[in-house]
C-alpha cells in the first residue's frame, strides 16, 4: 500500500508540473513575488490606471502606478497627503501640473514634461492636473499598497478596446463653470477608510494658478539648469529631465547614471531612483550577469532594452512603458538594443545596479556619451 501511495503521488506531481519554463512576460500583475516583465498598458487595470507593480508582487516594498488621461480642465487628483506613503511622480508623455506643498501658504507648482519628476515625502500635500490631450504619468510609491484604494473602488476593470483612457470624461463644454480648485469637503471617506488607504484629503487647500515659465513661484532654474534642492531633506522637490547630477560608466560601452532621489531625501525608506541612459555594448557576449540583495525595477522611457533572467529562457526586448520587476537574489543581465536607451531604475535600498555602476563612474555634464569608446 505504501508503494502504491508513493507511485500515485509521484504520478500526480509529474502531471501537475509545467511542461515548459514559466514565461517572464505577463499581462496581469502577479499576486506573489517573482521576476516578470509587464508590457505597456497591461498589468492590473482599473479604468485608465494600471498597476504593473503592487504590494503583492513586490513583497510589500513598492507600488508602481501609471495613469493615462486627456487634458483636464480641473484637478485630476485633489489635494491630499499620506502619513506613510512616499510618492514619486513622473511625466512620461504629454504634460501635467504637479503641486507639492507643506501647507496652503507654502506650495510649489511645476509643469512636468516627459522625464521630469516631483517627490512628495510622507505628510506632504500634493495634487496634479493633466495638461495635454495625450498625457501619461506614473508614480513609484513606498511602501507598496496604494493600489488598495483603486481596487476597492473599481476592481480589475478595463476597456474592451484596450484604449489608454476613455476620452468621454475629458470633453469640456465651452462656457461651463470652472470646477473648484480645492479639496472636497468630507463626504463618503471616513476616518477609518483614510487610515486603511493612507489617503487624507487636505481641507481648505486651494491650488495656486499663477504658473509662469512652468513654475510657481517662478524659478529661474526650471528647465534651464540644475535646480537647487531644499536644505530640508524631508521637503518635497522637483527634478527636471537631464537637469540632475550625472556620472559616466565606461564598462563595455557607456551608461550615464543620473540619481534623482536617494538617501537621505528618500528617508525613511532609503530607496534610490536613477535614470540610466545607455549606448549599445561594445561586446554583447561580455555583458555581465548581476545579482543584488534587494528588489529592483525598470521602466523604459526611450529606446529598447534587452532583459535576460536566469531560468526564463531567451532575452525579452523591452520598449517604452514596459516594466520589469527583479526580486532580490535574481540573476539577470541587461543591455541596450538601440543607442540612447533610457530607463528609470528603482532600488528598494541603496545598493542596487545604479550604486554598482557609480563605483567606477566619473562625473559627467552631458546627456550623451563620448564619440569614441574608452
Amino acid at each position: 500500500m505504501a508503494i502504491y501511495t508513493f507511485l500515485l503521488v509521484f504520478a500526480t506531481t509529474c502531471l501537475a508540473a509545467p511542461s515548459a519554463a514559466e514565461s517572464l512576460v505577463v499581462t496581469d500583475t502577479p499576486d506573489h513575488v517573482r521576476p516578470y516583465v509587464v508590457p505597456h498598458l497591461t498589468g492590473h487595470v482599473v479604468g485608465n490606471n494600471r498597476f504593473p507593480i503592487t504590494a503583492a508582487s513586490s513583497g510589500g516594498s513598492m507600488t508602481l502606478l501609471s495613469t493615462n488621461a486627456g487634458r483636464s480642465e480641473y484637478l485630476s487628483v485633489p489635494p491630499h497627503s499620506h502619513k506613510r506613503g512616499y510618492e514619486n511622480f513622473f511625466c512620461s508623455r504629454g504634460a501635467l501640473q504637479l503641486w507639492l506643498a507643506t501647507s496652503n501658504t507654502d506650495q510649489q507648482l511645476r509643469l512636468l514634461e516627459p522625464g521630469d519628476m516631483g517627490a512628495s515625502p510622507p505628510g506632504r500635500i500634493h495634487a496634479f492636473q493633466t495638461m495635454r490631450p495625450d498625457t501619461e504619468l506614473f508614480g513609484v510609491t513606498f511602501p507598496g499598497g496604494l493600489e488598495k484604494m483603486f481596487y476597492a473602488g473599481g476592481g480589475n476593470a478595463t476597456f474592451a478596446t484596450s484604449t489608454p483612457f476613455d476620452p468621454a470624461p475629458f470633453k469640456f463644454t465651452p462656457g461651463a463653470a470652472a470646477p473648484p480648485r480645492t479639496a472636497p469637503r468630507p463626504g463618503g471617506t471616513t476616518s477609518s477608510m483614510q487610515e486603511v488607504f493612507d489617503i487624507y484629503p487636505v481641507q481648505g487647500f486651494t491650488a495656486r494658478t499663477d504658473v509662469g515659465n512652468g513654475s510657481a513661484p517662478a524659478s529661474p532654474h526650471w528647465h534651464v539648469r540644475n535646480e537647487p534642492l531644499p536644505k530640508d531633506t524631508s521637503a518635497p522637490f522637483y527634478v527636471a529631465n537631464n537637469f540632475a547630477p550625472k556620472f559616466l560608466n565606461s564598462e563595455n560601452g557607456y551608461t550615464i547614471v543620473s540619481p534623482i532621489n536617494t538617501s537621505p531625501r528618500s528617508a525613511p525608506y532609503n530607496f534610490t531612483l536613477s535614470y540610466l541612459t545607455m549606448s549599445k555594448p561594445k561586446d554583447v557576449a561580455a555583458v555581465p550577469w548581476r545579482t543584488f540583495e534587494e528588489h529592483g525595477a525598470f521602466r523604459i522611457q526611450d529606446g529598447a532594452l534587452s532583459m535576460t533572467v536566469d531560468g526564463y529562457g531567451d532575452y525579452v526586448p523591452m520598449h517604452y512603458g514596459d516594466v520589469a520587476f527583479i526580486p532580490k537574489g535574481t540573476k539577470y543581465k541587461i543591455h541596450a538594443l538601440v543607442p540612447g536607451t533610457k530607463t528609470l531604475y528603482v532600488a528598494v535600498n541603496g545598493n542596487g545596479l545604479d550604486a554598482l555602476l557609480m563605483r567606477t563612474a566619473k562625473p559627467w555634464d552631458s546627456a550623451s556619451w563620448p564619440a569614441a569608446f574608452a
